[in-house]
């Protein structure tokens, strides 16, 4: 199984840290959250909820919010990258995936 350093291992540490932003509503449109996006510079993690989640990996990846790119679980972390203005699918970890004894709670 994971632990927490191999599931952590090349992921870079939040430089502006915990910072609440809105628009990451389960109905909220996702061209807005996708400016911002493309405004940041540097790694970005979003926590939020489905489906909105589901429809912003989908129109980063595929274009379109009604193109299912990644099937979304409760708890579950996807790892989407940019390179040359494409977006792909780099790593998906499910709560199965993860040790449970090596879970911080």
């Amino acid at each position: 199984m994971w632990g927490k350093d191999a599931l952590l291992a090349g992921v870079e540490p939040l430089a502006k840290g915990v910072v609440s932003v809105s628009g990451l509503k389960p109905n909220d449109d996702v061209h807005p959250m996708i400016e911002a996006i493309h405004r940041q510079d540097g790694s970005l993690m979003l926590v939020g909820h489905l489906p909105f989640l589901g429809r912003l990996a989908s129109m980063l990846v595929a274009g379109n919010t009604e193109t299912t790119v990644i099937r979304f679980q409760n708890a579950g972390i996807v790892y989407l990258a940019e390179e040359d203005g494409h977006w792909s699918v780099s790593w998906v970890v499910t709560p199965e995936l993860l040790d449970k004894s090596a879970c911080v709670t």
